[in-house]
């Protein structure tokens, strides 16, 4: 009697281990950053912009390319626009935080440059954002910054 008892308990809770519900795995963030540069690039019709290589990773951002897994950016070549776009995965979420501070950084340096002698370049720094979802950061500096950024949402939402 007892063993049937044992036996009976031990199938109901292995029912219920079945029957229970799972969470859900959390599916990895995953953001072609060249398609989304190019996206961004055709919505705003961006003209005279430079992409940007390695080495501007490292001159403007101090940025070493072992640091990303890949980015795309894309800057104005008159060199008084302050237009610039930079989308990096990092390799990973750490190395992403400590990216947005090298961005950071970076667009304090824009913000100096500007404050008294580019007025109107100045503003559009101010309203320029800096966002990190996981392993992924942006730099987001442009006139077309909303646009820009609802860009970025439906990337990282994987719209």
């Amino acid at each position: 009697m007892k063993k049937r008892f044992i036996y009976l308990a031990l199938a109901v809770m292995l029912l219920l281990a079945a029957c229970a519900p799972t969470t859900p795995t959390k599916k990895a963030l995953d953001v072609d950053v060249i398609a989304l540069l190019k996206n961004m690039a055709d919505a705003t019709k961006w003209q005279d912009m430079m992409s940007m290589s390695n080495k501007h990773l490292k001159n403007l951002y101090g940025i070493e390319a072992e640091e990303v897994t890949e980015f795309a950016g894309a800057m104005k070549t008159d060199g008084i626009t302050a237009d610039e776009v930079l989308l990096l995965e990092a390799k990973d979420e750490e190395t992403a935080a400590a990216l947005v501070k090298k961005v950071q950084a970076r667009l304090k340096a824009k913000s100096n440059e500007a404050k008294d002698y580019l007025p109107a370049q100045f503003k559009v720094i101010e309203e320029a954002k800096i966002v990190q979802q996981e392993r992924y950061v942006a730099l987001v500096v442009s006139p077309d910054v909303k646009v820009l950024t609802e860009l970025w949402d439906k990337a990282v939402k994987g719209e």
